[in-house]
């Protein structure tokens, strides 16, 4: 483990007015408030498609009121060759007083295209507008080595207290195979950026062999953080194996300070399959941590620990049937599915999004 400053390199963009709605592969939804009016906000990639030549490069985001979409604004760059790409990840709305002026986001910036190595980036925008207003990225990238390779921000929490944003992600020492990060390629290392927004300047947390509990791990990714409501310490969650593993990831779940020093981390030796933590999530009154996993052979599983990383329920492993829609055929599918999100409801529940895949006539589709 090592810490470090890094600094940004800013980007410059384009925002142009727009109502189209629709979301290809990256998105996030947070609520807010618009002239103390309640709003969701949905921002997205219009399009995942690195190689091509106009894909993955216009970033957009709508107000919503129930399920009504509102005008708001898409980012593109100002080049007029397109060879700069970006996908958004996550963004977040600070609740400033219930009215906060701005947002925040992070994803992915290709510098050169595709199949160029990426960067973390952070952007603010006019959360009313939906308008750009700074857009910068970190030149994080795995050491020592000189192909291509990608580094990509998973999530962003902004802590009130002392008005700083963390950032989750991994970075690869070689081009991902896919951007859904659900076949991690060569080495990796999982890290944490803590940036101050009136500087831009950030410090980071990178998660090396020497502090992970499977010994010499040649694969790791931040996954998720979430900040408890005392904004002392970070949960956080990602996958981790060893060197010449066995064919199986171990989901990795851990703690830190408010300063990046990590207080704990811990491995979970699930060796039926290859599961990998994908959210955290707290329980009722913050007294527990629910960990959604994502496992190849069943759609998702979820797990409970306690504050200090013991397992107080094993992972509840689920499976479903579904309809193969357009088929022709009334036969079930077992449905694949892949978590994203984890949410504990007030009435103590938990609710998943994330993508389903259906068969249609021997295709699997999402």
């Amino acid at each position: 483990m090592f810490s470090m400053t890094v600094l940004p390199q800013r980007v410059e963009v384009f925002t142009s007015n727009t109502i189209d709605f629709k979301r290809h592969f990256t998105y996030s939804i947070e609520d807010g408030f618009v002239d103390n009016l309640p709003r969701q906000f949905v921002a997205g990639t219009e399009s995942d498609f690195l190689l091509s030549l106009t894909g993955a490069r216009v970033i957009q985001g709508n107000p919503i009121a129930g399920t009504v979409p509102y005008s708001g604004k898409s980012a593109t760059f100002n080049d007029s060759i397109p060879i700069e790409k970006m996908l958004l990840t996550d963004f977040v709305v600070p609740k400033q007083g219930g009215n906060a002026l701005y947002a925040y986001g992070t994803g992915v910036y290709f510098l050169s295209g595709g199949s160029s190595s990426s960067f973390p980036f952070f952007a603010v925008y006019e959360r009313k507008s939906m308008e750009v207003i700074s857009m910068v990225y970190y030149n994080l990238l795995y050491p020592g080595v000189e192909v291509p390779r990608n580094t990509a921000a998973t999530r962003i929490k902004y802590c009130e207290k002392e008005n700083v944003f963390y950032i989750s992600g991994i970075m690869s020492d070689q081009v991902f195979a896919d951007m859904n990060f659900s076949d991690i390629q060569g080495r990796s290392r999982g890290f944490i950026l803590k940036i101050d927004p009136t500087l831009l300047q950030a410090q980071v947390i990178v998660f090396t062999p020497d502090v992970l509990p499977t010994g010499l791990a040649q694969v790791c990714s931040v996954n998720d953080i979430e900040i408890n409501e005392r904004e002392n310490a970070i949960y956080f969650t990602g996958v981790t194996a060893e060197d010449q593993f066995t064919g199986y990831i171990h989901p990795m779940v851990g703690m830190i300070d408010m300063n990046l020093n990590l207080q704990w981390c811990y491995a979970y030796d699930m060796s039926e399959n290859r599961f990998s933590g994908i959210d955290v999530e707290f329980g009722e009154r913050e007294q527990s941590l629910f960990v959604l996993m994502n496992a190849e052979t069943y759609p998702f599983s979820i797990m409970e620990l306690d504050l200090l990383g013991s397992v107080i329920q094993n992972p509840e492993l689920y499976e479903f049937k579904i309809a193969a829609c357009g088929s022709g055929s009334a036969e079930a599918y077992t449905g694949a599915a892949r978590g994203h999100i984890l949410h504990f409801t007030d009435n103590g529940g938990l609710k998943v999004t994330g993508n389903c895949y259906i068969l249609v006539e021997h295709d699997m589709q999402q």
